[in-house]
């Protein structure tokens, strides 16, 4: 992984592959490295336990009184093993609650608290790193179920979600091309396979030019930053093409395609796009919340979501077809 903290970055004709901690979405890998085992929840508490005085979890105000409907730690809310000073993982029931920590579902990264882990990570001011479907209400994952940050599990009321704080990606072995609080120009690169992200921006201000980011979990993710993408390419990435929350986004001549999630979204920025096709992702092309948006001379088509999702934002849209093959925009 390449870590820039107040420095100016630029990257040429190069090459970034394989960068990753464990397999995406390998729940029962991790929980083996967690507990030394694949064991039950109980035997991996009771051989593995949990040292920090006050874990990320605590820090970020899981276990207070008034964060959800029910006080501290229990009943819909567990800290689970592996839980440290850097990293929370925690059992959560809330995926169908209308507000958590104070935020309301559709202003929480990830949607509508969207019963994914990027939603409830994110209403807390955290980032998700990995997601589980759980074994039995219990932190053990379920055997032969993979899910993404950005996955609902068909609608089940429980995950386990691994948040991270943000600045605890930096600097990170599971995402390619990393900035915070610095200058970043990515021209004519290929990212690929990054576990959790191709590119990660915090404070930042990225350029892309001729830029192909493939097989990542999320192509892209900003926050608090700027972004201009030209002529570059996100595909097939396993959750997210681009994520940005807090920030100004350009983009002319770019294509988002192929992703299991959705194509762009974006939450409290601005968005200018030209030139662009986002077509051929798993749910909505564009999935919007808080965010204006002006795009012209582009194509959002055959998205199995609707092309175009907005809430609580201003759009405006000229010489752009939405569909054919969207789910309804």
């Amino acid at each position: 992984a390449i870590v820039t903290g107040g420095a100016i970055l630029r990257l040429e004709r190069s090459r970034v592959l394989e960068t990753q901690v464990v397999p995406v979405g390998d729940a029962e890998a991790t929980w083996r490295q967690i507990c030394g085992g694949y064991t039950s929840e109980t035997s991996c508490r009771a051989s593995n336990p949990i040292t920090a005085n006050v874990t990320l979890c605590q820090a970020a105000g899981m276990d207070q009184q008034g964060a959800y409907d029910t006080p501290q730690f229990g009943g819909n809310v567990r800290q689970c093993p592996g839980s440290t000073r850097d990293t929370c993982v925690v059992y959560q029931g809330l995926n169908f609650a209308t507000t958590v920590n104070g935020v309301r579902g559709f202003q929480a990264p990830g949607g509508d608290f969207g019963q994914t882990c990027d939603g409830y990570c994110g209403s807390f001011g955290l980032k998700c790193g990995d997601a589980w479907d759980d074994l039995g209400n219990t932190c053990q994952p379920n055997p032969g179920t993979t899910l993404t940050c950005s996955d609902t599990g068909f609608l089940t009321s429980d995950h386990v979600c691994t948040c991270y704080a943000l600045e605890a990606l930096l600097p990170g072995d599971a995402v390619a091309v990393q900035a915070f609080l610095s200058s970043v120009e990515v021209v004519d690169t290929v990212i690929a396979r990054a576990a959790l992200a191709g590119i990660l921006g915090i404070k930042a201000s990225v350029a892309l030019e001729g830029v192909t980011v493939v097989g990542a979990s999320e192509g892209i993710s900003i926050e608090d930053s700027s972004l201009v993408a030209d002529r570059s390419t996100f595909m097939d990435q396993s959750a997210t093409g681009m994520v940005f929350r807090t920030s100004q986004v350009e983009m002319r001549e770019t294509g988002v395609y192929g992703s299991r999630g959705v194509g762009v979204q974006g939450i409290e920025s601005s968005l200018r796009a030209s030139l662009c096709n986002i077509s051929n992702n798993t749910r909505q092309g564009l999935l919007l919340s808080l965010t204006e948006l002006e795009m012209h001379d582009s194509v959002v088509s055959h998205n199995r979501g609707s092309g175009l999702q907005a809430e609580h934002g201003r759009l405006r849209l000229e010489r752009t077809v939405l569909g054919p093959g969207n789910g309804k925009s």
